[in-house]
């Protein structure tokens, strides 16, 4: 095995191929992150939700569909060794997309949402003292 902290393991444009067993690990982890991005989806579609949750629901969907996707791509270059396509950066940049995906998915779920739903109640406090409109 070679030393994961060199960079010619990282940026070589010939890298060697993969272990079976890391083959085969990154098969299912990519497959896995890709199905449960297509039954978030489909679960979104079905159910009756709100706004808000359909939304967050949506938005891990194509996260998980878009970096299941882009994970296979990778596994697809690294499998037929294809120069530069299979270069191991490429699962350092599928980890960095994905963490900043994670982030602004956070924050849309522990900070938009909660502010949105407060808007809400105040608006619909506010609207029960308005006159409604005549018939």
């Amino acid at each position: 095995m070679q030393n994961l902290l060199t960079l010619n393991f990282w940026f070589s444009q010939y890298p060697p191929a993969l272990t079976p067993w890391a083959t085969r690990i990154l098969l299912v982890v990519f497959v896995a992150i890709f199905l449960v991005g297509v039954i978030a989806k489909i679960y979104s579609i079905k159910t009756k939700l709100e706004k808000w949750n359909r939304r967050a629901i949506d938005k891990s969907a194509s996260l998980l569909l878009s970096m299941g996707a882009f994970g296979l791509l990778l596994f697809v270059f690294a499998y037929e060794q294809i120069p530069v396509l299979s270069m191991r950066a490429g699962y350092i940049l599928w980890l960095l997309i994905t963490a900043v995906w994670i982030y602004f998915l956070y924050k849309f779920i522990a900070v938009e949402i909660p502010k949105q739903r407060k808007l809400k109640q105040e608006r619909e406090h506010e609207d029960k003292w308005l006159p409604k409109p005549k018939k």
